[in-house]
Formats: C-alpha cells, structure tokens, sequence
C-alpha cells in the first residue's frame, strides 16, 4: 500500500513539475532589442536573447500599468520599439512564433 502511495506521488509530482516547464516555455518576458520585419529580438529577463517571428495571425495589446486605466488595451506592431517591455506568449505548435505579444504601456523608465 505504502509503496503504492510512493509511486502515485512520484508519477503525480513528475506530471506537475513537466507541466510547469511547459508553461514556462510557452512565454517569453523581456525588453526588444530589435524588431524588424516580421522579427523581433528579446533580451530575456534570464538575460538570453530570442528571435521570434511575428505574422498576420499575432495579435498585440498593451499591458497598461498607469493611468488612464480606461484606454484601449488594442496595439499594433507600430506600438513595438527597442527598449519597450513585453510578454510574448508563443504559439503551441511553433515555439519560434509569437501567438500575442503583450507591450507595456505607462510604466515609468518604460514608454
């Protein structure tokens, strides 16, 4: 029984802990470093740089940390500048390809 119990903890922990990482992967936080074309380059908050691709089918919105809260969250790619603060979230199916990149709006030192 005890042993049991061993093995359905062990099976349940490694499930969460794969999980987890995958989740992790599937996003992508930094500052652009160069966004030309359809790519954009991140420098990562792990101090990595990623190239990814962005299309027609990427959606962008801002991340608004000031006032006026009330303004509209939609972006373009014309909001996406060197220096800006985002979070991509990558598609499942390609890694490479942002699904929605997330650009941080009123935060001091970030505009």
């Amino acid at each position: 029984m005890l042993k049991r119990l061993i093995l359905t903890l062990s099976i349940s922990s490694t499930l969460a802990v794969s999980a987890g990482a995958r989740i992790r992967d599937a996003t992508l936080a930094g500052v652009v470093t160069k966004a030309e074309g359809r790519t954009v380059e991140v420098r990562t908050d792990g101090e990595e740089t990623r190239l990814v691709t962005v299309g027609p089918d990427t959606r962008y919105l801002k991340w608004i940390m000031a006032k006026p809260w009330q303004q509209d969250p939609r972006a373009d790619a014309r909001f996406l500048h060197v220096g800006s603060r985002v979070r991509i979230e990558l598609a499942r199916d390609n890694p490479s390809t942002a699904r929605t990149v997330w650009i941080v709006v009123g935060r001091p030192g970030f505009d």
